[in-house]
């Protein structure tokens, strides 16, 4: 997760969305969902690999 804030890129394109800016990192038995703008990355949803 330390390598997001340098590399937001570097996880898999969202399965979710069509846009490139959505991306899907799976940690832990979780994905993580967020979007890459300008300046920031925003978490979109934390879901449990289970519960999906």
């Amino acid at each position: 997760m330390k390598n997001l804030i340098n590399f937001p890129y570097k996880f898999r394109k969202s399965i979710y969305f069509e846009d490139d800016s959505y991306r899907d990192l799976i940690f832990e038995g979780f994905i993580i969902i967020y979007k890459v703008e300008d300046e920031k990355i925003v978490i979109l949803e934390i879901i449990k690999w289970q519960d999906r």
